[in-house]
């Protein structure tokens, strides 16, 4: 730890998802993750050599490393890629210029490598289809309960009409051995 402020200096880059219990002036901040620490050093030498703008670096809980530059949030996966991926962002910002989004890289392994964009506007509006689809589904799950809790109280109630129509000399009489269809032939029940 060199420097303390409470001011963002410019051209130094934010880095957050860093956690450590305390710190001291002059000496090695205590991070159980050296890979963070060697990530950070090799985007920093990488921003300076390729000249590129980066604002900060974020790791996420998955250890995952987003770069950010101009309003544009760089995913960059582990950063075992980091040099073929920082030699080519200059040149693929560029092509995003002005815009705000995300630029997705996790897969950008070769100087030929494949990356892909989306700007603010696609995120909000897959976010708020996929909103919709909850609450789509959520509604269709509460209709489906509510008419599961109707079906029970209309057997319940069928059930109790079952039980008030039941007659007991139809039952199976054990002492003499008959059942209800030959209880149905008594003269109860015929129509003499």
């Amino acid at each position: 730890m060199l420097e303390a402020s409470s001011e963002k200096k410019k051209d130094v880059p934010y880095i957050e998802g860093l956690t450590f219990e305390s710190w001291e002036m002059g000496k090695k901040l205590p991070v159980d993750d050296k890979d963070k620490f060697n990530n950070i050093l090799t985007v920093t030498q990488l921003k300076e050599k390729f000249g590129l703008t980066i604002d900060g670096v974020t790791f996420t809980p998955e250890n995952e490393i987003i770069l950010h530059s101009n309003g544009i949030d760089i995913e960059v996966g582990d950063g075992s890629y980091l040099a073929v991926q920082m030699m080519n962002l200059g040149n693929i910002l560029k092509q995003f210029e002005g815009q705000s989004g995300v630029l997705y890289m996790k897969d950008f392994k070769t100087p030929d490598g494949v990356a892909s964009f989306k700007t603010k506007q696609m995120l909000e509006n897959e976010a708020k289809k996929a909103s919709e689809k909850k609450q789509s589904k959520d509604k269709k799950e509460e209709e489906t309960t509510e008419d599961e809790d109707s079906d029970d109280e209309d057997s319940d109630d069928e059930d109790a009409d079952d039980e008030s129509d039941y007659d007991e000399s139809s039952d199976y009489d054990e002492d003499s051995g008959d059942d209800w269809e030959d209880a149905s032939n008594t003269d109860a029940y015929s129509e003499e």
